[in-house]
């Protein structure tokens, strides 16, 4: 079995280690099978992809809108069957919740609401607690990516209508298996505040024409222990050479470095531990820097569907690998991933950016999570038919692909096939008769086509 828990993890965690072990221990056998010795192995991994090769993927070329909306469906199943699994593990109160328990307790059920946004109708439940964890929900991280994407979209916008030029730095540090999640990430944060400060970081700045930057954490975990890095997006008025944002990342390198030295860790710069690519704002005439920064945003938050680079694992990779092989190795890394993560900021943006680049005040993760879809409310689902539908992450999606198909009489006809109870909302259209409700289980896509 796995070694013992890291002497970091509290008690409860002990504990919770000990059950998991003993439910999976069964199904781990036949998953991974055992070698000749009785020890564990692993089904082989696929190689993992270069950060930044995944990130600039987009749909196919010649993908139809009916394509497009199967993958978006499938990722959704993905994350809400994801956060369901986690409720068995999740050291976090707000995780198990999230998704799962009314806002107004038991005696109450959520409502389904249907919106329109850019890529069609969008279905949603407003009453239920939400966590508003970038980190470790799989389900609010993909909305807060959203959000932030638009955000870097609007800044890149407005720069390029200003004339400027961006370029991006990424800082890593050197690391090992001994030390912890919690230590690599402190001396990321000091090192990070050495960097953008000081009389050099002042010159470089007024020298080279900083308007200023947006910075993103991204964590993975390797067989050299936790990876955890910085990627900075730096926005400069006017033209700016590729050696001048070289030479300005290289002193960033060097603070860099001397600041993770103090706290013993260290950064290589010709072993990967700086990279600086300079690009034009324009996604047809540039390096696809624009494209690659946004996309990053939605790659670093909705990790699940994301392959690290160098053989290492994003901690949604280590959650689903975790709950699918039932490696406790990988459970207890989640733990800690939930507990070093917690409270942290992933993006951050300089002082003064947002507003010379007009973008909106910048609302927190649980602000974003919290806000309620625009739209109209279908139908308010009974208590007793949300506890066993919640259960079941398939059919709550299944339920919200009804409503984008159908609307209301979409939602109402499956719910009715389920036997599940529920009440006409607030914007709900006329009753249906048995007529229409019967004529949209035939044919659901024709009684009320997809806007």
């Amino acid at each position: 079995m796995a070694e013992s828990l890291q002497p970091h993890l509290d008690a409860p965690a002990n504990r919770r280690a000990r059950r998991f072990r003993a439910r999976i221990e069964v199904a781990h056998e036949r998953k991974v099978g055992h070698d000749g010795d009785g020890g564990r192995r692993r089904e082989p991994r696929r190689p993992a992809e270069p950060l930044g090769r995944s990130a600039n993927k987009s749909s196919p070329p010649h993908s139809t809108p009916e394509e497009r909306r199967e993958r978006k469906h499938a990722k959704r199943r993905e994350r809400h069957s994801l956060r369901y699994r986690l409720r068995q593990v999740t050291t976090l109160k707000r995780v198990k919740d999230c998704g799962h328990v009314s806002i107004n307790g038991e005696g109450s059920g959520p409502a389904l609401r249907l919106g329109v946004g850019k890529g069609g109708r969008i279905a949603g439940f407003s009453g239920l607690a939400h966590c508003g964890s970038v980190w470790a929900c799989p389900v609010c991280s993909a909305k807060i990516a959203t959000r932030r994407a638009e955000e870097l979209a609007d800044l890149m916008r407005y720069a390029l209508e200003q004339g400027c030029t961006a370029s991006m730095v990424t800082l890593t540090m050197r690391h090992n298996q001994r030390q912890s999640l919690a230590d690599c990430w402190e001396a990321l944060s000091k090192a990070w505040a050495r960097v953008t400060s000081g009389k050099q970081w002042v010159s470089d700045q007024a020298t080279a024409g900083l308007q200023g930057w947006v910075k993103a954490v991204e964590v993975t975990r390797g067989k050299n222990g936790w990876h955890v890095h910085l990627h900075v997006l730096m926005i400069w008025r006017g033209e700016i050479s590729e050696d001048m944002a070289k030479h300005v990342g290289g002193r960033m390198h060097a603070r860099w470095t001397r600041a993770l030295q103090r706290r013993g860790f260290d950064s290589w710069r010709d072993s990967g531990g700086l990279d600086v690519r300079l690009a034009t704002l324009d996604p047809v005439k540039g390096g696809g820097l624009h494209e690659y920064f946004v996309k990053l945003s939605h790659e670093i938050t909705g990790g699940q569907a994301k392959l690290a680079r160098g053989g290492g694992r994003t901690p949604f990779q280590l959650l689903t690998e975790g709950l699918a092989t039932g490696l406790a190795d990988d459970i207890e890394r989640w733990w800690e991933w939930e507990k070093a993560s917690r409270g942290r900021r992933q993006i951050a943006w300089s002082k003064g950016l947002r507003e010379w680049a007009k973008v909106e005040p910048e609302q927190s993760d649980e602000e974003i999570v919290e806000e309620e879809l625009p739209g109209e409310e279908l139908l308010l689902i009974r208590p007793d038919s949300w506890r066993a539908l919640r259960s079941h992450p398939d059919r709550v999606c299944e339920l919200l692909e009804a409503a984008e198909a159908g609307g209301f009489a979409g939602a109402a006809a499956l719910l009715d096939d389920w036997g599940l109870a529920w009440m006409v909302g607030r914007s709900a259209p006329p009753p249906l008769t048995k007529v229409q409700l019967d004529a949209y289980r035939a044919f659901p896509r024709q009684l009320e086509p997809t806007a």
